[in-house]
C-alpha cells in the first residue's frame, strides 16, 4: 500500500510505501517531514474508521442493497440500465469503468466530507493549501487506486478486476453468469428490478474490496509527536485548569480563548491519559528492552493521577515526567505505547473473517524525532530495538536528523538484519519553493549518504584548514 501527497502545503510530492515495516525520513529542518507524517496519520486514521463503519453497514444489511424504483428515482445504476436497454444494436456492454465512476461518486459523497473537515480543523492554512490543488492518493496492490482531489471536492476511484458486462437476453430465466473473464448481468427487455439489484451488489462488492484491502494491512495508527516531554507535561497541567474553569463557568463573565491543539497531539495525550488496567500490550518485551538498556528503570501508569511514573532501578523513587531528565521524559511515552497501548485491540468478527489470521493487519506508529535528547550511545541502542520491533506485526514510521541512526541502520544492513524488503529510507529535499521526497538507493552495503555526508565533509575540510593554519602559525612563530 502506497500513500502519496501532492501539492500539500510546503510539499510538492511525498510518497510512503507501507509494504515496508521501518520507514525513516531524513532531511533538513523546516522542509515538511512532520507535515507529511501528520497529514498521512490523519488520512489513515479516518480512512480506517470509514472502512470499519462501512463493513459494519455491510453485515448489518444482509449483504444486499435494495434499490429504488427506476422511473421514480433515477439512480446512476438505473440510468445506466435504461440507456443500455434503449441502445439499439448493442447486445453486450462492458460497464466496468462506469461502475468505478459510480463508486467514486459515492465515496465523494460519504468519505470526502469527513476528510475535508479533519484537514480544515487541523491546518490553519487550509484555504491557502487548497489553492495549490492538493491531492492524496492511495494505491493498493497495483489493483486499487483512490485519488482524493481536495480543490475540486471529489474522489476518483479505480479497481482493476474482472470485467462486468450488461448483456441482453431473450428470456428472464437466467439472472447472471460469473465466468473466468467476465461477470455478465442479464437484462431481459425492460424487466430491470433484478439487474438493478445485481448492479448494486456489484458496486458494493467493489467498495467492500477497497475496505477489506485497507483493513487487511493496518489495524490501528498512532502518532507520537516531537517534544513529547513538553507536550505531556504541559497538557497534564492544562487538564485540571480546564476542569476547574468548567466547574466555575457560571461566575466567568469574560470570554476565554482555548488554545488550538492539533488532533495528532491531542490523540497522543488522550491515549496516554486513558491507559486502563495493568495488562500489557503486544510489544511489551521491546518496552522492557528500552527500560533496561536506555531508561535504566521502569515506566508505569498511575491510574489515580493518570500520569506516567518513572522508577529508577535500585531506588525507591517514583518520579512523574516533570521530575525526570529530558531523556526519560522523551522515551517514556514510547515505552508506554509499546507496553500499554499498541496492538491491544481485539478485531471485530466482521474483520477477522476477512483476513488471514496467520498474517494479521499491522499496528502503525508514527514517531517524530525518536532521538531527541538522547546521547549517541542511546540513539544507537534505541534504533537497534526499533529494527527488531519492525520484524514484528508493526510498521514504524519515523522522521530523524540523526547521523548515528542513519549509520547504525546501515550497519544492520551489512549484518543482514535489515534489507530493502523491510527498510525504506526517504530523503526529503527542497526543489525550488517546495519539497520532494525520493527513495534513497540501497544495496547490500547500505544506503548512500545523500543527507549527512556533505556536512561531515565540510567539517573535515574546515578541521584540516584550521590545523594547517595552526601549524603555519607554530612554524612562523
Amino acid at each position: 500500500m502506497k500513500i502519496i501527497l501532492e501539492n500539500w502545503g510546503p510539499i510538492q510530492k511525498f510518497e510512503y510505501d507501507f509494504s515496508k515495516s521501518l520507514i525513516v525520513t531524513y532531511g533538513d529542518n523546516n522542509i515538511g517531514k512532520s507535515y507529511a507524517m501528520q497529514t498521512v496519520y490523519l488520512f489513515l486514521k479516518y480512512l480506517i474508521l470509514y472502512a470499519r463503519n462501512n463493513m459494519v453497514h455491510f453485515y448489518s444489511r444482509n449483504i444486499r442493497f435494495h434499490g429504488t424504483i427506476i422511473g421514480e428515482e433515477k439512480t446512476p445504476e438505473g440510468q445506466m440500465l435504461i440507456a443500455f436497454v434503449n441502445k439499439k444494436g448493442t447486445e453486450i456492454e462492458d460497464i466496468s469503468e462506469k461502475l468505478n465512476q459510480i463508486c467514486a461518486m459515492q465515496l465523494s459523497q460519504t468519505l470526502f466530507p469527513s476528510l475535508q473537515e479533519v484537514f480544515e480543523n487541523n491546518f490553519g492554512t487550509y484555504p491557502s493549501i487548497l489553492k495549490g490543488n492538493p491531492k492524496i492518493i492511495i494505491k493498493i496492490a497495483d489493483k486499487i487506486s483512490c485519488w482524493i482531489d481536495f480543490y475540486h471536492k471529489k474522489i476518483e476511484f479505480t479497481s482493476l478486476r474482472k470485467a462486468t458486462r450488461l448483456r441482453k437476453v431473450q428470456s428472464e430465466f437466467h439472472k447472471s453468469r460469473n465466468g473466468k473473464e467476465y461477470f455478465d448481468i442479464y437484462v431481459y427487455e425492460n424487466h430491470l428490478s433484478t439487474p438493478l439489484e445485481l448492479l448494486e451488489e456489484e458496486i458494493w462488492r467493489i467498495q467492500r474490496e477497497f475496505f477489506v484491502e485497507i483493513l487487511k494491512r493496518v489495524q490501528n495508527v498512532y502518532f507520537l509527536p516531537a517534544s513529547r516531554s513538553g507536550i505531556h507535561t504541559g497538557m497534564s497541567s492544562f487538564g485540571p485548569i480546564i476542569a476547574q474553569l468548567s466547574q466555575k463557568r457560571a461566575y466567568i463573565r469574560e470570554p476565554i480563548q482555548i488554545p488550538n491543539i492539533s488532533e495528532p497531539v491531542s490523540d497522543y495525550y488522550i491515549m496516554l491519559s486513558e491507559i486502563n488496567g495493568n495488562s500489557e500490550g503486544d510489544f511489551s518485551s521491546y518496552a522492557e528492552e528500552i527500560e533496561e538498556q536506555i531508561l535504566k528503570g521502569k515506566v508505569t501508569f498511575d491510574k489515580k493521577s493518570k500520569a506516567l511514573i518513572y522508577h529508577p532501578v535500585d531506588t525507591a523513587l517514583h518520579l512523574e515526567m516533570k521530575d525526570t531528565s529530558s531523556m526519560v521524559a522523551e522515551i517514556a511515552p514510547i515505552t508506554a505505547y509499546l507496553k500499554y497501548i499498541a496492538g491491544k485491540e481485539l478485531l471485530p468478527y466482521y474483520i477477522r473473517r476477512e483476513i488471514d489470521l496467520m498474517n494479521p493487519p499491522k499496528v502503525m506508529i508514527f514517531i517524530e524525532e525518536p532521538e531527541a535528547h538522547l546521547h549517541p550511545v542511546n540513539q544507537i541502542a534505541l534504533v537497534k530495538i526499533f529494527a527488531k520491533l519492525a520484524q514484528e506485526n508493526m510498521i514504524l514510521v519515523m522522521a530523524s536528523h540523526s547521523n548515528y541512526i542513519f549509520n547504525q541502520l546501515n550497519n544492520l544492513i551489512l549484518e543482514k538484519k535489515l534489507d530493502a524488503e523491510s527498510y525504506s529510507p526517504i530523503l526529503l529535499q527542497q526543489k525550488g519553493n517546495h519539497s520532494v521526497s525520493t527513495y534513497m538507493e540501497m544495496d547490500e552495503l547500505g544506503v548512500e549518504d545523500e543527507n549527512f555526508a556533505d556536512v561531515s565533509f565540510r567539517l573535515l575540510e574546515e578541521r584540516e584548514f584550521l590545523l594547517e593554519k595552526l601549524m603555519e602559525e607554530h612554524t612562523t612563530g
